[in-house]
């Protein structure tokens, strides 16, 4: 199983490092050529592809983010406090919108111009391929919206608002501010409302560029870039720009029906709809996704006009199709990544330990290649995600199970890419020279062979841009860092060299091979971790909960744990670019519940199944039910305890603590509750730690209680209930409970009273006394008329006149014992109680009911005194140190 054990726990990874190559030098100070006409040329088109390529990027970074996660999950603020933070951000995207059109329209220009001259058309398709994926953050931008029902709610809630305090002076008098700044911002909501909430901002700037007037060149262009796509998607390595291009493809499709001011081109739009055949659901970004035929066709006029009915059809069930193949091929796929994973974190460890590892094809290649592993890995996840999202269909638990498997390897892959940072910085930055200089060299070849060359076939003009973009493109390779700027300029100018067909096959097919690689590995470990972004699961949170009760049914995983808890760390990171809410509350709430999940279906069922374990083993001797390991699996629950610390979202779990502390809460309380069992815990104790290598503490609780006791004025109201259930110990001098239902008798000494007199007061002495009285007033009465019952009356004078006779002749004479017993069985012969009691054993019984409250009144004297000692005891102490102060 594949384990980020060995590539740094979660919150505690090595030192990191990253290269980002950076200069400020502008695109016209290192294009310098004598050409200086087409120089321009260049600059013009590297300037126009930077500032397209800037767009892309602000939308992904900036305003892609906030609009997909607004939503009134993890906020702490009201609706309308939402949309009054959110406000600043719709008037950036406003804005944002606004430079695009005025891009779009200047690119458009541009293209329009390049006809011109011949020599720059082979910098369009590049160039062409830069504005799609702006039309592709575009309408990614549109899609969002429209799917938010959140915003819309909480946006036509805040309208209505502020209409309200329009047409009410009272409420904008309330809110401090005039009726006339009020309509100012009503119509400014209006007009965000418009430019950004209508979700028509692709539209919105494909229509503007539509009142341009440009030549049959730019539609050709946009035709060819349409057909080309097919062949540049077979032609990919990399998953994750399909989609792309095939949305890119239905948006040129959109931009030239607008341009050409004509009705859809049929032979452009079957082949964006076999476009769409093929790649049916197209993810645009993290969530979101599209059915390109069904989005593109309702932005063009008339569409279902021109359409090939038949051909559309065949659509839907191609998704069907491609779900089916896709579920039916998985666990073939999911074996093959994991290998390949295996194989390149083995490969990469050995790189990394090696002092001076060869630079070589296969070094970039194997870089390269744990790129596009990721890459692949990410769109299979996406693509399965999307495609039952789209038709609606439920994840079968195998499916979660593959999936599961798939996150692991992107968190693996990226954990060690974090580990060996420095060592890729290193092998990424040689490998990337190794090959610019491969590119230096064969463009320094071609320039000899083009000057020697003469002008009898090969136009003048034509040689002279060539040569001009020959030097211009050894410029940006050789004289600089390799930064995006630089790059777009090798790639303008190898587009215009290539146009001219003077290249020897061998070093087209090198060139091309070698502009992907150095382009990846300009910003590898940027590159890497956007292909490991796992986001995805951030709006599929719900498959956690059968991950974690997979995990906790095979404890073999545990180490999983830590790999889901950090994929689903690394999904929130697009909280931090939240607009509607503060970053810090998002995360935290987003913390809480994750976490709870992790405590409701790991954490607590552990802690309960440990102590069952424990409870078992004790009770080994009682007749218990049989548990045969072959009937019912035995689980090492010593998986999760032998767990490390756990991080997220900078919260420390560690499993181990966790049981720690139940088992010495419960231990603790249900000791409390019954103090004989006190050795039976001990051992569980015991137990836990050989068992488990739990660290339990001891309770250290005596197994009996000896100084609170009774209180005093609980005896005093229940005092008959005292006098029957408590005997006197001569001896001891105490009082001690005659029988019990627990396994402990309760005791009451002077101590005990001292307690009770320490916690009522002095105060508590006059009740004592009050009550005691009653009930001795009450025994005493029982006593007179026990003494002056005839029949006990005329026996006792019976025998006090023989006992008087006997001390007249022996001064040393005894109550005779035959006289004793002799009135012993003349009182039982008078009855006897259904106990077996006579009445002289009655008798016996009330006196000692009388003297034991009289005792009671004993110890309460005895413990004022001893409450007054300690209160001098006190007073001396704090007046010795009132002194030394």
């Amino acid at each position: 199983m594949l384990s980020l054990s060995a590539y740094g726990d979660g919150g505690a990874l090595p030192l990191q490092a990253e290269i980002n190559p950076y200069e400020r030098a502008a695109i016209d100070e290192f294009v310098r050529t004598e050409n200086d006409l087409f120089g321009k040329v260049i600059v013009a088109l590297s300037v126009m592809a930077c500032e397209v390529r800037f767009l892309t990027n602000e939308a992904r970074l900036r305003f892609l983010d906030p609009l997909l996660h607004y939503s009134d999950e993890f906020v702490d603020c009201s609706p309308n406090l939402s949309i009054g933070r959110f406000l600043s951000f719709l008037q950036e995207l406003s804005n944002f919108k606004t430079r695009c059109k005025e891009v779009i329209l200047l690119f458009i220009r541009q293209l329009d111009a390049l006809g011109e001259r011949e020599s720059g058309i082979g910098a369009v398709p590049f160039l062409l391929g830069c504005l799609s994926e702006l039309f592709v953050c575009l309408i990614a931008a549109d899609g969002i919206v429209r799917a938010n029902n959140t915003l819309r709610e909480h946006w036509n809630g805040y309208r209505a608002s502020i209409s309200a305090c329009v047409h009410s002076p009272v409420a904008s008098t309330k809110l401090n501010i005039s009726n006339g700044e009020v309509k100012e911002v009503d119509g400014f909501l209006v007009g965000i409302e418009k430019a950004v909430l209508s979700g028509t901002i692709f539209t919105d700037c494909i229509q503007d560029v539509g009142k341009t007037v440009v030549g049959k060149k730019v539609l050709e262009h946009i035709a060819a870039a349409i057909s080309a796509t097919g062949t540049e998607i077979e032609a990919t390595q990399d998953p994750t720009r399909i989609g792309y291009r095939v949305v890119g493809a239905g948006a040129f499709l959109i931009l030239h029906t607008t341009l050409s001011r004509t009705a859809v081109d049929k032979k452009l739009l079957r082949i964006f709809l076999d476009l769409c055949r093929l790649n049916p659901v197209t993810p645009l970004w993290r969530n979101v996704s599209i059915s390109p035929a069904d989005s593109i066709l309702q932005l063009i006029p008339d569409s279902m006009k021109h359409v090939d009915r038949k051909q559309l059809q065949t659509i839907p069930p191609a998704k069907e199709g491609i779900l089916q193949a896709r579920i039916a091929g998985m666990p073939k796929d999911v074996a093959a990544f994991k290998t390949d994973a295996m194989d390149w974190v083995e490969r990469m460890q050995t790189l990394a330990t090696e002092s001076e590892p060869v630079i070589s094809d296969e070094c970039a290649a194997f870089l390269r290649n744990g790129l596009l592993l990721a890459r692949k890995v990410q769109n299979y996840v996406m693509q399965t995600f999307h495609y039952h999202s789209v038709l609606l269909k439920p994840i079968s638990r195998t499916v979660l199970q593959h999936l599961g498997v798939m996150l692991e390897i992107l968190v693996v892959l990226k954990g060690c890419v974090d580990r060996y940072g420095l060592a890729v910085c290193q092998l990424s930055e040689r490998v990337k020279d190794f090959f610019a200089s491969r590119i230096h060299m064969a463009c320094y070849n071609l320039e000899k062979r083009l000057a020697l060359e003469k002008r009898g076939n090969f136009g003048a003009v034509d040689q002279v841009d060539s040569l001009t973009a020959l030097k211009v493109l050894q410029q940006a390779v050789a004289t600089g860092p390799l930064t995006e700027e630089r790059l777009v300029v090798l790639r303008v100018c190898f587009g215009i060299c290539l146009a001219t067909k003077r290249w020897p096959s061998e070093e087209i097919a090198f060139v091309l091979s070698a502009i992907p690689v150095i382009k990846d590995l300009c910003s590898f470990q940027k590159s890497f971790r956007i292909a490991c972004d796992v986001s995805i699961f951030y709006w599929n949170r719900m498959v956690l909960r059968p991950y974690l009760e997979e995990v906790y049914q095979n404890p073999i995983q545990a180490a999983r744990l830590t790999v889901l808890l950090a994929a689903f760390e690394t999904s929130a990171a697009g909280l931090h670019a939240a607009r509607h809410e503060t970053s810090s509350v998002l995360l935290k709430n987003y913390r809480t519940v994750i976490m709870g999940e992790v405590k409701e279906y790991i954490l607590d069922p552990l802690c309960k199944d440990i102590e069952t374990n424990l409870r078992l083993l004790v009770h080994s001797h009682l007749s218990l039910p049989d548990r045969n390991p072959f009937e019912s699996a035995v689980r090492d629950l010593r998986m999760f305890t032998s767990l490390g610390p756990i991080y997220f979202l900078g919260q420390c779990v560690s499993v181990r603590d966790y049981v720690e502390k139940y088992l010495d809460r419960t231990f603790y309380d249900l000791t409390t509750v019954a103090l004989h069992d006190w050795k039976t815990y001990d051992e569980m104790r015991s137990l836990a730690f050989h068992l488990y290598g739990l660290n339990v503490i001891q309770a250290h609780l005596p197994n009996q209680t000896v100084e609170q006791g009774a209180d005093i004025l609980e005896i005093m109201r229940n005092i008959n209930s005292f006098v029957t259930s408590y005997t006197y110990n001569l001896n001891n001098q105490v009082f001690v409970e005659r029988s019990s239902n627990n396994k402990h008798l309760n005791t009451i000494g002077i101590r005990h009273v001292a307690n009770s007199l320490r916690t009522h007061g002095i105060g508590v002495m006059n009740t004592t006394v009050n009550y005691t009285y009653q009930f001795l007033r009450k025994n005493f009465n029982i006593f007179s008329q026990f003494m002056f019952d005839e029949q006990i009356k005329s026996r006792l004078i019976k025998d006090i006149k023989l006992f008087r006779e006997l001390k007249q002749t022996d001064a040393m004479a005894r109550y005779p014992f035959e006289k004793a017993e002799k009135f012993n069985k003349g009182i039982r012969t008078l009855g006897v109680t259904p106990d077996g009691l006579t009445k002289l054993d009655q008798f016996r019984l009330l006196i000692t009911h009388i003297g034991k409250p009289v005792v009671i009144a004993i110890y309460l004297g005895d413990a004022l005194i001893l409450y007054l000692l300690v209160l001098l005891r006190l007073s001396v102490c704090l007046s010795v140190c009132l002194f030394v102060c």
